[in-house]
């Protein structure tokens, strides 16, 4: 048998340490997992942030997320000019509750 050192982060480590009389065995299974689905993923100089901000990226791109906060605020800064619609002095809650009161279905109770 032979010995090999790897580096882990302590959380890791700590981890793995329930595990190390089995360790052999779990490396073994998952090294087979990675090979038969031919998962195994190439070593990347991304940091993590930059590997999130791709990952957001190409969620955005796809139609599944929305824009950032900041994105929003730049946009409404740029909006500023918006005003809101007025279509009559009467709330809007006024106006539904007076619609439903003209119909039939409604005892006017």
């Amino acid at each position: 048998m032979a010995t090999i050192q790897i580096e882990v982060s302590a959380e890791l480590a700590e981890r793995l340490q329930r595990y190390q009389h089995e360790l052999p065995r779990i490396i073994e299974q998952g090294l087979h997992e990675l090979e038969r689905g031919n998962t195994v993923q190439q070593p990347s100089n991304h940091s993590d942030a930059e590997t999130l901000q791709r990952v957001y990226e190409a969620l955005r791109a796809a139609g599944a997320v929305g824009p950032t906060p900041e994105e929003r605020r730049r946009h409404l800064a740029e909006h500023d000019d918006w005003a809101p619609l007025v279509i009559s002095e009467q709330p809007l809650s006024e106006m539904i509750i007076e619609e439903r009161k003209s119909h039939s279905w409604d005892d006017g109770s």
